[in-house]
């Protein structure tokens, strides 16, 4: 077996269920000053643009190593990973 480090930020939710933790730079508790985003005519959208955004995209907290550790495992064969996992719902 393989040990793989698998990212911590990304751009996909891997199981689709629940919400993510953002990870931004842009200042979020100034609404104002968010970078609006715009459909091809230029007209203002109700979204943030995050192509002015550190990372040119939305990013989050990854929820799983699950899509990083497939990846390895198609170059590698067996792999495994430990690694922190970030859920953004309420725990019970």
């Amino acid at each position: 077996f393989n040990y793989v480090q698998t990212p911590l930020i990304t751009a996909s939710d891997c199981e689709g269920a629940g919400e993510m933790f953002r990870v931004t730079t842009l200042d979020i508790d100034d609404v104002a000053s968010l970078p609006r985003a715009k459909d091809e005519e230029g007209k203002e959208l109700a979204g943030v643009d995050y192509a002015e955004d550190f990372f040119g995209k939305a990013a989050f907290l990854t929820v799983s190593g699950q899509l990083g550790g497939e990846t390895h495992a198609c170059a590698l064969g067996d792999v495994y990973t430990f690694g922190p996992t970030f859920r953004a719902e309420n725990s019970q």
